[in-house]
């Protein structure tokens, strides 16, 4: 259904340059089957070999913030799958974006996620909450 984007080692799948991450960053991959489209993050696989599911619940982590590409499709199911294994999800409305192969699917696709227990925030809203 999609041309081939975000293929490792090349230029579609490097961070953006001005992109700060912590030195104990942990880089998950996706998609790594070419026979099937994973939209979700949490089928993903750790270099430990842990998933994405089982590395949060090792860490003792219970609330994930989610933004990237594509809010229709994998910000939608990452959300979706997080919140069906018990994880709270707020999704940063100015850090995501969508295809919108039809025009509205990006506000469905928040719309849905917020029906099933997630969060819709900005990022102002966040930094307001860690500052209090």
């Amino acid at each position: 259904m999609w041309p081939p984007h975000c293929v490792q080692g090349s230029r579609g799948a490097q961070f953006h340059p001005a992109l700060k991450l912590p030195a104990d960053v942990k880089v998950v991959s996706k998609g790594m089957d070419p026979e099937k489209d994973d939209y979700s993050s949490f089928p993903a696989k750790l270099e430990s070999g842990l998933s994405l599911n089982e590395h949060f619940k090792e860490k003792g982590i219970n609330h994930i913030y989610l933004c990237g590409l594509a809010t229709d499709y994998c910000v939608r199911d990452t959300s979706l799958d997080a919140l069906r294994d018990g994880f709270s999800v707020t999704v940063l409305k100015d850090a995501v974006k969508g295809v919108d192969l039809k025009p509205g699917d990006s506000e469905k696709a928040l719309e849905e996620i917020s029906r099933a227990g997630g969060e819709l925030a900005d990022l102002a809203m966040i930094e307001a909450k860690f500052r209090a």
